[in-house]
């Protein structure tokens, strides 16, 4: 599977989950699919035993999505969005999965629109992990030379998702401000 195939599978999340701010909220996304989202530590030890036999980190039993809530949180979210990359992407393949986790939790161009400078950047923004954000970064700086000649046409969809015609702009982070009771947007 190529990679334009995972962003553009990517793209038809995004679409169906109505998503146009970062961080993702991971959980919805995966309810959104029909999977019940169930913590490790509320398994009995025998389940519980059974799921880290299959995954330290998450794994998905019938249309149950179990993860380890012992992980740190940032890694809990790849690996939700792993296991949900195997089922949208109907692959097996793990290089699959991790490329759709890292695409959807910090697709390259919102690392662009964003003006992440480093890994750390991509971290904080994106609420993943630095070892996640470092995959990410090195990776939004192949597409950034690519990108600098040619857009391809899924970047431009993926551009077109995010642009928001009310602000002018690719809006990359939409957060609710109490002082003033108003919808705020950030980007460029």
């Amino acid at each position: 599977m190529d990679q334009n195939q995972i962003q553009e599978a990517v793209l038809t999340v995004f679409k169906d989950c109505d998503i146009h701010s970062f961080p993702i909220d991971c959980f919805n996304i995966v309810q959104h699919y029909g999977y019940r989202i169930i913590k490790y530590s509320s398994l009995s030890k025998k389940k519980k035993a059974a799921c880290l036999k299959l995954s330290e980190d998450a794994c998905i039993i019938e249309d149950g999505l179990y993860y380890n809530d012992e992980m740190p949180d940032r890694r809990v979210r790849f690996s939700i969005m792993h296991e949900l990359g195997h089922h949208i992407l109907n692959s097996s393949e793990e290089a699959n999965a991790n490329h759709f986790a890292s695409y959807i939790l910090a697709p390259r161009i919102a690392v662009h629109y964003s003006e992440c400078k480093n890994n750390s950047d991509v971290a904080n923004l994106f609420c993943i992990s630095l070892e996640s954000a470092d995959y990410a970064y090195q990776d939004y700086k192949r597409w950034r030379r690519i990108a600098s000649y040619k857009m391809s046409s899924i970047d431009w969809d993926t551009y077109k998702h995010f642009w928001n015609e009310d602000c002018g702009k690719f809006v990359y982070s939409i957060t609710y401000c109490y002082d003033c009771d108003e919808l705020i947007y950030v980007g460029r």
